[in-house]
């Protein structure tokens, strides 16, 4: 085997393994980070549900909770209100991502 067939072949093999890697990293809503920032601002649940055009906390309570998504609009909303770009409003996991419930 040449020297460059060698590297070819572990060229190949470390691309796999990168590209195995990636398979298993996902990006979820950082719901602790969202309420931290909350807290940090001194809003309540309300304060930020009516913020956002619920009538009620409760629905803000269910997406602060996880029980709930955020819609790609409400997460935007979140982060205008904030301050902080959309992108800071996410954690990197590497955790294979389960089934829509």
């Amino acid at each position: 085997m040449t020297f460059i067939e060698i590297f070819c072949k572990i060229k190949e093999n470390i691309a796999g393994m990168v590209i195995g890697v990636m398979q298993f990293m996902t990006k979820k809503v950082d719901l602790k980070k969202i309420k931290q920032l909350r807290l940090k601002e001194e809003l309540t649940l309300a304060d930020i549900a009516y913020a956002i055009g619920y009538d009620s906390p409760n629905g803000y309570y269910y997406l602060e909770r996880g029980r709930s998504q955020f819609t790609a609009e409400k997460l935007a909303e979140i982060a205008d209100l904030f301050g902080v770009p959309i992108d800071e409003l996410f954690v990197e996991t590497h955790e294979k991502e389960t089934e829509p419930r």
